[in-house]
């Protein structure tokens, strides 16, 4: 198993050879989600071509030129009525990050966004998950030591 997303679709059907791959959904108890992250563009004043970068994000927000890239690329997109899009490659993985997306409360990328909070937790998430799958650590044991962890960062950071 390798824990990726949708950006890594166009590197396995380039680069995975030989074994078939595919996409599932990720394990859920009473609640289904995942993260939702996305890229963004940005324009900075006093560059001297704000309109040409204004107009550029208005170019390529456009939906038909969002899904162009967004297909082209093995992207998912943010765009409104780009839920679906015809990718030539791999339609029902992306039909499954979607949906993925689609069961995901705005409570997960809350807390992607704290940064002063990932940035404390997330080298002991992967190095203790990496002790789980290495059956070092039973999931219990895992969950109950992050919960610890969690609860005593988020002290420190109030």
């Amino acid at each position: 198993m390798h824990f990726a997303g949708s950006w890594m679709v166009a590197n396995y059907r380039n680069e995975i050879t030989d074994f078939e791959w595919g996409v599932t959904y990720l394990p859920k108890d009473k609640v289904r989600a995942s993260v939702p992250g996305g890229k963004y563009l940005t324009a900075f004043q006093n560059t001297g071509v704000e309109q040409e970068a204004a107009d550029f994000i208005e170019w390529i927000s456009k939906a038909e030129n969002n899904a162009q890239y967004c297909v082209e690329n093995s992207y998912l997109s943010q765009v409104k009525g780009n839920e679906s899009l015809d990718y030539d490659y791999g339609k029902e993985f992306f039909q499954i990050f979607s949906q993925e997306l689609a069961a995901t409360s705005a409570q997960p990328g809350a807390e992607w966004g704290y940064q002063a909070f990932t940035g404390a937790v997330q080298i002991d998430v992967r190095d203790q998950l990496i002790d789980v799958l290495a059956g070092k650590t039973s999931v219990d044991e895992y969950m109950e030591e992050m919960d610890a962890q969690f609860t005593e960062v988020l002290k420190e950071l109030q």
